[in-house]
């Protein structure tokens, strides 16, 4: 393997991490909106 592929290969990897982390994120920041709004509402 050449060094710019395992360099390449390395960015795809660090660019698929941030990717994830942001769905996961947004998943966990909609679900935390939703159980705030179901705990909220019949208050309201």
């Amino acid at each position: 393997m050449k060094i710019e592929h395992v360099v390449l290969y390395g960015r795809d990897l660090e660019g698929a991490k941030r990717f994830l982390k942001g769905i996961l994120m947004q998943k966990l920041i909609i679900s935390i909106i939703q159980s705030w709004l179901a705990v909220l509402l019949p208050q309201l």
